[in-house]
């Protein structure tokens, strides 16, 4: 049964970051660690976000999202992806396609209608253009930010390719980046957690970071964590990774997620 302020937010109808990476994190701790009895509820006044009961042990859980510009190029590249599944399952990729990124224009979640209505759209225009020389470029999806387009390129072939956009990183770059966003997160949440006197009444504080897109790798980010300062700070550090088709337990709107312990004191959760 969820508790009251996770039902609310569940009615809202779209992805709530904080009850996502809660679900994760209970669901790693009950199925992966090992955990028997795991309770939790929410901070009104956070911080935290959450308390947790974890077999007798009550923790506080502060909730952060991670956000990088490699990531946006991942959610371009995974765009294209699901446009060529789409389009080679109904048998319609006949041709070299082009999917033409201007600017940096704002995606849907992936896991929302209106993804999947792009998808459509561009699965459609495929299918209309299956017998058809080049053509001109067809507009998906406009807004303040920029431009999706798709065009078809070449009539040899059976792919769909990917123009823009510029911004992307070198892998190095990316990890550099990476570890700045999560220093980052330990500096501030930490800064916050001391200023309410959090630490008065509980030291073991998990820090749960939320990979807004589900892209980076677990190695690249448990790299990235050992070059951070002051990291053990924290009881633990949770990294709620990609989405599954694992239903979310605590509020069935919202997608499941898997996730890792990046580091914690706890040697069971640190293995698990």
């Amino acid at each position: 049964m969820l508790d009251k302020p996770l039902r609310q937010k569940e009615e809202r109808k779209h992805i709530d970051e904080e009850v996502v990476c809660l679900d994760s994190l209970v669901h790693h701790l009950k199925q992966r660690c090992g955990c028997l009895n795991v309770q939790f509820e929410r901070e009104q006044n956070d911080p935290p976000d959450f308390w947790i009961n974890i077999d007798g042990q009550r923790y506080a859980v502060e909730i952060t999202s991670i956000v990088t510009g490699q990531d946006y190029r991942a959610t371009c590249w995974k765009l294209k992806e699901a446009i060529e599944r789409s389009a080679s399952r109904k048998g319609v990729l006949n041709g070299t396609y082009s999917l033409n990124i201007t600017r940096k224009p704002s995606f849907p979640r992936r896991s929302s209608k209106e993804w999947r209505t792009l998808i459509d759209k561009a699965t459609s225009f495929i299918k209309s253009t299956i017998s058809a020389d080049p053509s001109e470029e067809r507009t998906l999806l406009a807004n303040e930010n920029g431009i999706v387009g798709i065009e078809k390129f070449s009539t040899t072939g059976a792919s769909v390719g990917l123009l823009g956009p510029t911004e992307a990183k070198y892998h190095v770059e990316a990890i550099d980046e990476i570890k700045t966003l999560i220093q980052k997160a330990i500096t501030t949440k930490r800064l916050k957690l001391e200023k309410k006197g959090v630490t008065s009444n509980c030291t073991r504080i998990i820090l749960a970071l939320y990979d807004a897109y589900g892209f980076v790798t677990l190695n690249d980010i448990k790299q990235s964590l050992l070059q951070t300062i002051g990291y053990d700070w924290f009881h633990s550090i949770f990294w709620a990774a990609s989405f599954t088709n694992r239903t979310n337990e605590l509020a069935s709107d919202n997608p499941g997620r898997e996730g890792s312990f990046l580091y914690s004191k706890s040697k069971e959760w640190q293995e698990a």
